[in-house]
C-alpha cells in the first residue's frame, strides 16, 4: 500500500502522504538555497544579523569563546571579526536502508527502508547548544547523512537479532526497538528523532 504500515515517535507520519519526501524537501528549499550561497558560514560584512522563523544564528570569534546561538531574533556583529552560520530548525525526512536482507517466504533478498523524521532538538538550550558546536560547519546534506548512518546503523543491529519474518510479523515493536536505540545515539549530537517507521 501507499501508506506507511508501522511506525513509532511523537508525531506521526501521514498514511496519506501528508508529510512526504517532497513536501519536506519544500519546505527546505530556501534554507538549501542559503546553505549553498557563498556568502554561508563566511566572516560576515554585514553588521547586524537576523534568524528566519526555521533558523538558529550561529555566531563565533570575537568575544566568544563558545558558539553563541539566537533563535527568532537578531544580533550585532563586527565585520571581519565574527563568523555567522545558520542553523537549520526545521524537520528533515531521511530514509534509512538494509540491503539484502533476506526473505524466506518471497526466498529472495530484499532491502528494508525505514522513514525516519528529525530535527535539531530547539526545545533544549544544551541540546542546541550540543548541535551547533556538531554542525556548525557542516552543510544540511551532511547533517542529514551523519544522522542517516546512525539511523541504518541502529536498524542494521537490531535486525541482526531477529527475523525478518518476526519483523513482518510485529512492525509495531521493531519500530519501537529502532526508535528508541537511535533515540539516544542522536540525542548525543543535539538531534531529535520525531518519528521513525518501517516502509518496506
Amino acid at each position: 500500500s501507499s501508506g506507511i504500515n508501522a511506525e513509532y515517535g511523537g508525531s506521526r507520519l501521514n498514511t496519506r502522504e501528508e508529510r512526504d519526501e517532497s513536501e519536506l524537501n519544500s519546505e527546505n528549499s530556501a534554507l538549501l538555497r542559503r546553505d549553498n550561497h557563498p556568502r554561508t558560514g563566511s566572516t560576515s560584512c554585514w553588521p547586524i544579523h537576523r534568524s528566519g522563523v526555521s533558523e538558529a544564528l550561529i555566531i563565533t570569534g570575537g568575544c566568544y569563546t563558545r558558539p553563541k546561538i539566537v533563535s527568532g531574533g537578531a544580533r550585532f556583529t563586527l565585520p571581519f571579526v565574527h563568523k555567522v552560520q545558520r542553523l537549520p530548525l526545521n524537520s528533515f525526512l531521511v530514509k534509512a536502508t538494509t540491503k539484502a536482507v533476506y526473505n524466506v517466504t518471497l526466498g529472495a533478498p530484499i532491502d528494508i527502508i525505514g522513514n525516519a523524521v528529525i530535527k535539531v532538538y530547539s526545545k533544549d538550550k544544551k541540546c542546541m547548544k550540543v548541535a551547533a558546536e556538531k554542525f556548525m560547519n557542516k552543510s544540511i546534506n551532511q547533517i542529514k547523512e551523519i544522522c542517516t548512518q546512525i539511523i541504518e546503523r541502529c536498524q542494521d543491529e537490531i535486525l541482526e537479532t531477529t527475523t525478518l519474518q518476526d519483523v513482518f510479523k510485529d512492525r509495531p515493536f521493531f519500530c519501537i526497538q529502532v526508535y528508541e536505540a537511535a533515540s539516544i545515539e542522536l540525542v548525543s549530537l543535539g538531534i531529535q528523532l520525531i518519528s521513525y517507521s518501517l516502509a518496506v
